[in-house]
């Protein structure tokens, strides 16, 4: 891992927690320290789970037929119940065909919870507009615009678990630009499962 890589994760793990957490259990989502790994692929999971319609969400026409993802996610903030704000950077290797396509993500995820107890969580997850960078700016005809793109995903997930905390979440993925280049194809990862612990 490159030296400036690793300046911002250890950055981010010294982050103080902001927000009321006096009622909450350490398992739920009080866990300061998450580490992720996702994977997706088409050949074992053909699943194409319905999307939010736009602006909530975005679509692209190429889709990656499988890869990975690992991610490091540090709370920065949360209320008693229903909410908490995450930061965290991710490494992620994604193909299409035969072409990788490989990545580097910054991302904030916001979580609403619909209940959390010292036990079990289920939880909304959403991030959007996390700045990255690619490998390559073309996937085989695709001209995506330019090699700095950004990331969103959504998803749905369950946590179980106290002192360590291990969450199980089903996601989707967009990557595009936003327009800010003139060309703007993106991609998606149609679905990503992923396992995750807290502690």
């Amino acid at each position: 891992m490159r030296l400036p890589y690793l300046f911002l994760l250890l950055t981010f793990s010294a982050l103080p927690v902001k927000g009321d957490d006096s009622a909450l259990p350490r398992g739920g989502h009080r866990a300061k320290n998450e580490f992720t790994i996702a994977a997706s692929d088409d050949r074992l999971l053909s699943i194409r789970p319905p999307v939010p319609p736009r602006p909530i969400f975005w679509q692209a026409t190429t889709k990656m037929s499988r890869g990975i993802m690992l991610r490091y996610t540090r709370l920065v903030y949360n209320t008693t119940e229903h909410l908490s704000l995450h930061l965290g950077l991710s490494v992620s290797r994604w193909v299409w065909r035969q072409t990788p396509v490989f990545a580097v993500s910054a991302l904030g995820i916001v979580r609403l919870w619909a209940f959390s107890n010292p036990n079990l969580g289920a939880y909304l997850s959403y991030s959007i507009a996390g700045p990255s960078a690619l490998s390559t700016q073309f996937i085989g005809q695709t001209n995506l615009g330019a090699r700095f793109i950004f990331q969103d995903m959504i998803g749905i997930g369950v946590r179980v678990g106290d002192a360590v905390a291990w969450s199980l979440e089903a996601n989707v993925a967009h990557y595009s630009n936003g327009n800010i280049f003139p060309v703007n194809s993106g991609f998606d990862v149609p679905f990503l499962v992923s396992l995750s612990a807290a502690f």
